[in-house]
């Protein structure tokens, strides 16, 4: 959360996320030294503020009620009196309450995560606010696979997505700079951590051979001839023709650029998406599997693409691993430091042996603060890192994961604007952050990660599930973006189309 002490507090109506599209009434005023109102965010160890949650969950009830008995008032009434007396809907509700408070009970049996006696998990409390929010939109049972299902609450992680962006760094630019070209970035919720660093290794996965499967349908397909001499840049410098490279060069173009394909292909030659997307499906691995996509495509590399992670990293990789084909022996664990740190002469030398022995790397995991020892990676030397490289000719993303140490940005952030600002002096620092400048100068680059992991259910004291993962650059969803038959929103609506 945001510091209490900063004059230009993030919770202040004017920045609201929610408060500038929708009147939710007035936000705390949480500005000046000494405040208090952090108490009004929780129920208390001691249920102290019981009588204000209650109220407001009843609120809820009865605000969705007056709802439901105004939708066309003139309809049928289904549960009538009559039935309400009937001997079977009598003992169903006698059930009903008697399963209930069992389920009260036993619920007892929970870990007190709320109580100042317990320190034994990274949680703790959770907030008022998140689980009045929780509950009031659980009433109407929104489905955010697509818009029609969830006319109100897409919108609302379209704005939890854009304030999680930028928190964490990334910068939103305004309409007039998308057109230009600019960058944007993207963020949507998950169900978990797990989750999130699943997507982002298998949109990291799916970039890296995106355009062999481009310069294959250059190639072969009559519907994208006009385009078959398209040129991209060269991390190494200079710029040929896609379907010039080898596999090698294929393997290591800039993020960016290819993300950028798809776009130039229908400003530069008219070819449509769905025209791309219609040839590109043969080509794809997401079509024909790892082992016939590496049969058709990979011959020529001789060692299989790996990703890096610390020795502290999240049982999520490994997972990750399994889940997508890539294999455990192609995950290399990089040894950590003194500081239980990602060793830095580590990750140096495994990606110079990446380089030197032709072995794609799709990405290099920093864990922002890890579960056991909260130790940061030093993700500014790996970016620095992967510059160095870059020039030549190893190219890959970078992963920040997050999901423990990403609110702690919050603790560099000057709130009252768009564009997050850090604090530069030291004074400032001593006074107001317990971070390390260590720690400092490692969150003052987390917006330069392609891909961050966060979980809301951690240091945001939300309720669970509440994860998320945000791009850099927003085309990195397209990579792994199914539309269901049903959904109908990703053609009508590019911003809601991540949804599906």
């Amino acid at each position: 959360m945001s510091n209490p002490n900063s004059q230009n507090n993030g919770l202040s109506k004017k920045n609201n996320g929610i408060n500038r599209f929708f009147e939710f009434g007035e936000v705390p005023n949480l500005e000046g030294l000494g405040t208090q109102s952090f108490e009004a965010w929780f129920l208390g160890s001691k249920a102290e503020n019981a009588d204000e949650f209650e109220s407001l969950i009843v609120e809820a009830i009865r605000d969705h009620a007056f709802w439901r008995r105004n939708f066309h008032p003139g309809d049928p009434i289904n549960v009538t009196e009559q039935i309400k007396r009937q001997s079977d809907y009598l003992e169903t509700i006698d059930t009903l309450k008697e399963s209930y408070r069992a389920l009260l009970a036993f619920l007892k049996k929970s870990t007190p995560l709320f109580s100042m006696r317990y320190q034994g998990h990274m949680l703790w409390d959770t907030t008022m606010p998140s689980l009045l929010g929780y509950f009031a939109a659980m009433l109407y049972n929104p489905n955010n696979v697509t818009f029609e299902a969830s006319t109100t609450t897409t919108l609302l992680e379209i704005l939890v997505g854009e304030d999680l962006c930028r928190m964490l760094g990334y910068t939103l630019p305004d309409e007039g700079e998308i057109k230009k070209g600019t960058i944007r970035p993207w963020g949507h919720i998950t169900c978990g951590g797990t989750v999130a660093n699943i997507e982002a290794i298998w949109a990291a996965r799916n970039l890296k051979f995106y355009p062999l499967a481009l310069q294959a349908a250059l190639q072969n397909e009559p519907s994208l001839k006009a385009a078959k001499d398209i040129n991209i840049s060269l991390p190494t410098g200079g710029s040929k023709p896609l379907i010039e490279l080898d596999t090698w060069s294929v393997l290591n173009l800039k993020g960016d650029d290819i993300l950028a394909l798809p776009t130039r292909l229908y400003r530069e030659y008219q070819i449509s998406g769905e025209t791309l997307t219609d040839v590109l499906f043969k080509y794809s691995l997401q079509n024909l599997g790892m082992a016939d996509f590496s049969r058709r495509f990979l011959s020529d590399i001789k060692s299989a693409p790996v990703f890096l992670v610390p020795a502290t990293k999240h049982y999520s990789f490994p997972k990750t691993a399994a889940l997508l084909g890539i294999g455990a022996s192609n995950l290399i664990d990089v040894p950590v430091d003194e500081d239980a740190r990602m060793s830095f002469t580590e990750v140096k030398k495994i990606l110079q042996d990446c380089l030197a022995e032709r072995r794609p790397v799709y990405t290099v995991v920093s864990v922002m603060g890890s579960t056991e020892e909260s130790a940061t990676d030093p993700l500014k030397n790996i970016l620095e890192l992967r510059e160095e490289l870059r020039s030549q000719g190893l190219e890959f993303t970078v992963h920040a994961d997050a999901a423990w140490g990403g609110y702690f940005a919050t603790l560099l952030r000057e709130d009252e604007t768009n564009t997050p600002q850090l604090i530069k002096t030291k004074e400032e620092l001593i006074t107001e952050i317990g971070l390390s400048s260590y720690v400092t100068q490692q969150f003052q680059v987390l917006g330069n990660a392609d891909s961050i992991t966060v979980d809301p259910h951690k240091s945001g004291y939300i309720p669970y599930p509440a994860g998320a993962l945000c791009y850099r650059n927003s085309a990195m969803r397209d990579l792994v973006t199914f539309a269901a038959p049903i959904c109908t929103t990703a053609k009508q609506n590019p911003r809601l189309a991540s949804m599906a």
